[in-house]
């Protein structure tokens, strides 16, 4: 298992089932919670680089 699934398992944030030879990974209502209360720090991240690319586009293009 990689480590960051294990480690996401044991926060009980995601399972898994053994399903024909396989694990098959769900999220957990939990980690849905978690989700959740992450989304304005995603929309946040979002934005910074959305804003970083336009100045790069912007530099690049004065550059030309």
């Amino acid at each position: 298992m990689p480590p960051r699934l294990a480690r996401l398992e044991a926060d009980g944030l995601v399972t898994h089932d053994d399903v024909g030879g396989k694990k098959v990974y769900r999220i957990t209502g939990e980690g849905r919670e978690q989700l959740r209360g992450r989304m304005d720090d995603l929309a946040d991240l979002e934005e910074e680089i959305t804003a970083s690319v336009r100045g790069i586009a912007r530099e690049v293009t004065q550059d030309i």
